[in-house]
C-alpha cells in the first residue's frame, strides 16, 4: 500500500447513520487539530478546588475538562462556559431563600454533582462549591467536545459538531448525565472534572441566562471566540431518556 493510500485510510473514521441504524466510513468533518480525541495528561481536580468562592471557581473551570465513563463509554469536553450561583446574596439561585430538600446539595460538601430537571425537558449539571454549610454551585453551560465525539453525536442524534454540547441541556445528553448522577462525588471514575493541556485563551463575563432576577450580577463566564458557547434556546421538545 502506497503512502498516499495509507494516509487516506488513516483519515477515515466511523460515524453513525441514524436513519437506518448502521455504521459506515466517512471522511472526518471535524478538524483533528482542534478536536483531538485524547485525554492524555489529564489530572482530576480535588475537592479543595471546589471549596473556593463560587464566582472564582466558575472562572477557574474554564479550560478544564468534564469527563464521564458510562457503560464503558468515555466522553469528555473542555469547559467553555459556566455560571456561578450562590446563596442568600443571589436572588437568581435555588438557594436564595432557604435550604430545602431540592437545594440541600448546594449547602453540602464541595465537589459533588448537583443535577436537576429543567423546564420538563432536560437535565442541568452543576458542581457544588464553597465550604460545607455555605450555598454555592457552578452550572456548566457548554463544553468543546474532545473525547468520544462519535458517542456524543450518537446520543445527541446529530452530525453537527457545533450542536453537540453548546448548551447545558445538550452537554448532559452528550455526556450521558441524568438524574442518577445527582449527588455523586467527582472523585471517582464515572464522572469528574480534570485539568488538561494548558491552553491560552481570553475570557468574558455577562449576566446569566434563563433567570429573571439577579441579572445585575455578571456571573456568566465564557471563553472568548469559542464557537461552542451556548445560545438561549426557546424551543423544547419532549422529555428525553439518558442512555
Amino acid at each position: 500500500m502506497g503512502s498516499k493510500q495509507k494516509e487516506k485510510k488513516n483519515k477515515e473514521k466511523i460515524v453513525l447513520d441514524f436513519s437506518k441504524g448502521r455504521v459506515f466510513k466517512s471522511r472526518p468533518f471535524v478538524s483533528n487539530r482542534l478536536h483531538k480525541q485524547s485525554d492524555g495528561g489529564m489530572r482530576k481536580l480535588g475537592n479543595g478546588f471546589f471549596k473556593e468562592n463560587t464566582v472564582k471557581t466558575a472562572k477557574s473551570l474554564l479550560g478544564k475538562y468534564l469527563v464521564t465513563n458510562k457503560g464503558g463509554k468515555k466522553t469528555a469536553g473542555m469547559i467553555v462556559e459556566t455560571e456561578a450561583y450562590r446563596g442568600k446574596d443571589d436572588p437568581g439561585s435555588h438557594a436564595f431563600r432557604k435550604k430545602t430538600d431540592r437545594n440541600a446539595l448546594m449547602f453540602g460538601r464541595p465537589g459533588k454533582a448537583y443535577v436537576y430537571f429543567c423546564y420538563g425537558c432536560h437535565y442541568l449539571f452543576n458542581i457544588v462549591t464553597e465550604p460545607e454549610g455555605e450555598a454555592g454551585a457552578v452550572l456548566i453551560r457548554a463544553i468543546e467536545p474532545s473525547t468520544g465525539i462519535d458517542i456524543m453525536m450518537a446520543r445527541r442524534k446529530t452530525f453537527d459538531i457545533n450542536n453537540v454540547s453548546n448548551g447545558p441541556g445538550k452537554l448532559t445528553e452528550a455526556l450521558g448525565i441524568g438524574r442518577k448522577d445527582n449527588g455523586k462525588g467527582l472523585a471517582g471514575s464515572e464522572i469528574y472534572a480534570a485539568a488538561g493541556p494548558v491552553k491560552r485563551f481570553k475570557t468574558a463575563s455577562g449576566p446569566r441566562i434563563g433567570i429573571k432576577t439577579g441579572l445585575d450580577k455578571k456571573w456568566r463566564f465564557w471563553i472568548k471566540g469559542s464557537r461552542f458557547i451556548s445560545v438561549k434556546e426557546r424551543n423544547c421538545k419532549k422529555k428525553r431518556k439518558v442512555k
